[in-house]
C-alpha cells in the first residue's frame, strides 16, 4: 500500500485541511444512535479566522464546514457530481442569463433565525461587495433578487458554465445575517460562525484548540457524537502519540516515515484520499533577479528530479507532475503539455547563459505545508546545490509567512516557498492566481507575476460560455504560464487519515477536506 516510503529521517508537518462533516443524513442518521462522548481531532494549523469568505485557508474551512453548509455540494459518494444542500434546485433560464434558487424548507440557523429567501440574498449581497480570492468564482453574477420567502433568482451578466460547481467552494458557507452584528463580530472581523449545520461554534482558545456542540435542531439528522474538538498540534510525531494513546480519534498525515508502520497497526485505521488531493509547488519569486530571467526559472525547473523525489519520499503516494495545473473538477486542458524533463546539464548550460554563478537563494518551508514538505525542502535543497544553486533555508509558521512575503514585491522574504495547492474548480480557476490581479499585498501570488500577455489569455478563459470552449482555451493558457515559469509542478498527493480502528464510517474526498458520513463506533 505505501511501497517505497522510507522508514527514516525527517519526519513531515501538516498544513493540509480537515474538514469533518458528521452529520449523518437521511433514514440512515435518524437510525444511527447519538453517542454521549465527543470526537477529538488533532491537526496542525490554527486557523487565524472563522470568516470562511474572507480567506482560503483550508484551516478555516476545516472548522466552518462543520458550522456552515452551502447552497450545493460535492457528493460523497462521487466527487465530481454536485448534489443540492441549502438550495433545492438551480434552474437556468433559456438564455442562461438568470438562475433561479428554491430554498430548502424548515431550516434554521444556530441562533434561533429561519434559513430563507432574505438571508441567502444577504450573504451573496455580501461575497459580491467583498473582494476576495472567491470573487471570481461568481463573477457572472450581477444581483440577487428575493423572488418570494424561499425562492431567490440570480441575474448573470453572461452565462456561467461553472457556476453550480462554483457555489460548492469552503468560502461560499451560509451564515446567520443576525450573527454579523452580535456574539462580537462584524462583517470584516468574524469570530463567532453560525451556520445551519450539524454543530454549533462554543470557543476558540487561539492556536490551542477549538471546539462546537451537536446542533439538536439540525434539519440533516443527529450526528453519533455530541462535540467536537480541535487540537491543534504542529508536529506530527505529537500527533501520532496522541493518537496511539488514545488522547484523540482522528488525525491528518502523520510522519510520512510512519505510513506503513501504522497501516499494520490493527488498533487503527488509515484512509487515503480517492485520488490526488492537490499539487505540492516551488514558487519562485519572478520580480527578483536573477529569478526576473526566464532562463533562471527554467534552469531550476530542470534540476529537479521529480521521479525520484516522488517515490523516495511518498512511494504510491503521489505522481509526479510535468504539466501545468493541479487536479480539478472541470474543464481541464485535454492536450499534452510538454513539461520540464530532469536535465542538470541543461539546467547548468541556462544558468550559465544568463550569466549566473554564485547564486544563493532564500527558501522558505512553510511549517505544515503539507505531508512530508520537511522532506521535500530537504530534497530540493540537495537537487538545487548539484546544479550550483545554494538554499539558505527557513521554516517560517504559516502567519509568519504571510507576514514575510505576501507584501509588495520587493519586500518579500523568500526567493522560493515550498507549498501545495488543493484540489481546484478547473484549470482558469488555478491559472488566474497567477493573474497581475493577484499580485500581493492584495493579492496572494507568491510567484509575483506580472504578465499582460498572460492575464488577457486567462481572462479570454474565463469569459467562455461552455465546459468545451473554457477547457480547449485553457490550453493556451497553461502553454503560457509553462513558458514562464513562475514555479515548479513538483508532484500531486493523496491525502492521509488515520483514525482508531473502532472508528467506521471514514470517508476523505480527493480536494484536501475530509468527509465523515454516518460515522459510528463499532
Amino acid at each position: 500500500m505505501f511501497a517505497g516510503i522510507p522508514g527514516s529521517g525527517r519526519r513531515a508537518a501538516l498544513a493540509v485541511a480537515l474538514s469533518v462533516l458528521l452529520a449523518a443524513c437521511g433514514t440512515d442518521a435518524e437510525s444511527s444512535t447519538s453517542g454521549a462522548r465527543g470526537l477529538k481531532v488533532a491537526v496542525a494549523v490554527a486557523p487565524s479566522s472563522l470568516d470562511p469568505y474572507l480567506t482560503s485557508s483550508p484551516n478555516v474551512n476545516a472548522v466552518v464546514q462543520n458550522i456552515a453548509e452551502p447552497l450545493f455540494r460535492r457528493s460523497i459518494d462521487d466527487f465530481t457530481k454536485v448534489e443540492p444542500w441549502l438550495a433545492t434546485d438551480f434552474q437556468v433560464s433559456a438564455d442562461g442569463l438568470s438562475v433561479t434558487l428554491p430554498i430548502r424548507k424548515e431550516v434554521t440557523f444556530h441562533d434561533g433565525t429561519p434559513l430563507d429567501a432574505e438571508a441567502v440574498k444577504y450573504n451573496i449581497d455580501r461575497w459580491l461587495e467583498t473582494p476576495t480570492f472567491y470573487s471570481s468564482y461568481i463573477r457572472a453574477i450581477e444581483n440577487v433578487t428575493v423572488v418570494d420567502d424561499l425562492t431567490v433568482q440570480l441575474t448573470l451578466s453572461a452565462a456561467d458554465p461553472v457556476l453550480k460547481t462554483a457555489l460548492t467552494s469552503a468560502g461560499f458557507m451560509i451564515l446567520s445575517p443576525k450573527s454579523f452584528t452580535s456574539l462580537g463580530n462584524s462583517s470584516k472581523s468574524y469570530v463567532h460562525p453560525v451556520g445551519t449545520g450539524p454543530f454549533a461554534f462554543e470557543k476558540y482558545e487561539a492556536g490551542s484548540s477549538l471546539s462546537m456542540k451537536q446542533f439538536s435542531d439540525y434539519w440533516g439528522g443527529r450526528s453519533y457524537y455530541s462535540t467536537i474538538t480541535y487540537q491543534y498540534v504542529s508536529d506530527a510525531n505529537t500527533r501520532e502519540s496522541l493518537l496511539l494513546s488514545g488522547q484523540v480519534d482522528l488525525i491528518r498525515d502523520p510522519p510520512i516515515t510512519d505510513l506503513t508502520s501504522l497501516a499494520s497497526n490493527s488498533a487503527v485505521r488509515v484512509t487515503t484520499s480517492a485520488g490526488q488531493a492537490g499539487s505540492s509547488l516551488l514558487y519562485l519569486h519572478t520580480q527578483r533577479a536573477p529569478l526576473d530571467d526566464v532562463r533562471v526559472r527554467q534552469a531550476l525547473n530542470y534540476a529537479i528530479d521529480k521521479d525520484a523525489l516522488a517515490k523516495a519520499i511518498y512511494g504510491d503516494l503521489a505522481v509526479p507532475a510535468y504539466r501545468t495545473g493541479v487536479p480539478s473538477v472541470l474543464a481541464n486542458c485535454e492536450q499534452e503539455q510538454e513539461g520540464y524533463p530532469f536535465d542538470p546539464d541543461k539546467a547548468r548550460q541556462l544558468l550559465s547563459e544568463a550569466g549566473v554563478s554564485d547564486l544563493t537563494l532564500k527558501f522558505a518551508s512553510v511549517q505544515g505545508a503539507f505531508l512530508g514538505s520537511d522532506e521535500v525542502a530537504t530534497a530540493l535543497t540537495g537537487m538545487l546545490g548539484a546544479v550550483g544553486v545554494k538554499i539558505d533555508l527557513e521554516n517560517p509558521t504559516a502567519t509568519n509567512y504571510s507576514a514575510g512575503q505576501l507584501v509588495k514585491p520587493s519586500d518579500a522574504a523568500w526567493d522560493l516557498v515550498l507549498t501545495n495547492r488543493s484540489m481546484t474548480l478547473d484549470s482558469y480557476d488555478f491559472l488566474r492566481f497567477f493573474t497581475s490581479s493577484e499580485l500581493p499585498p492584495d493579492g496572494r501570488d507568491g510567484t509575483f507575476m506580472s504578465n499582460a500577455e498572460y492575464d488577457a489569455k486567462v481572462e479570454q478563459i474565463g469569459k467562455a460560455a461552455n465546459i468545451a470552449d473554457r477547457s480547449s482555451l485553457s490550453c493556451e493558457g497553461e502553454k503560457a504560464l509553462l513558458t514562464e515559469a513562475p514555479l515548479l509542478f513538483l508532484f500531486s498527493v493523496n491525502g492521509v487519515l488515520v483514525s482508531r480502528a473502532d472508528v467506521r464510517g471514514v470517508v476523505m474526498q480527493p480536494d484536501l477536506q475530509l468527509r465523515v458520513t454516518q460515522l459510528t463506533e463499532q
